[in-house]
């Protein structure tokens, strides 16, 4: 080999760090496209779908027990003023009794 060579064998190592640098790259985009692909269960994707999906889910059970508590809550204050009324009632019938 002589001197004349060189910057052929320079320029074919350096296509091949290239080469090997691009295939390195393209096996990397491989894998993450597979994670954010759906691939039927073991993918990032289909994990964020469960998860967003279980989400909607437990958005419904909180409005529905929001609205639950809500009306509990009003009829709590209606068995509250019913026990005042009957608290009233009784104070009258046994003032009444004692004035007697």
């Amino acid at each position: 080999m002589t001197l004349e060579h060189l910057p052929g064998l320079l320029t074919a190592l350096a296509t091949l760090i290239t080469a090997i640098g691009t295939l390195r790259n393209h096996t990397s985009i491989k894998s993450v496209k597979a994670e954010v692909s759906h691939n039927h269960g073991s993918s990032m994707k289909d994990a964020i779908s469960r998860i967003e999906k279980r989400q909607t889910g437990l958005r419904a059970s909180t409005r529905a027990m929001r609205k639950e508590l809500s009306s509990l809550g009003h009829q709590i204050g209606e068995i509250k003023s019913a026990a005042n009324v009957t608290h009233q009632d009784h104070a009258a019938r046994l003032r009444a009794l004692e004035s007697k």
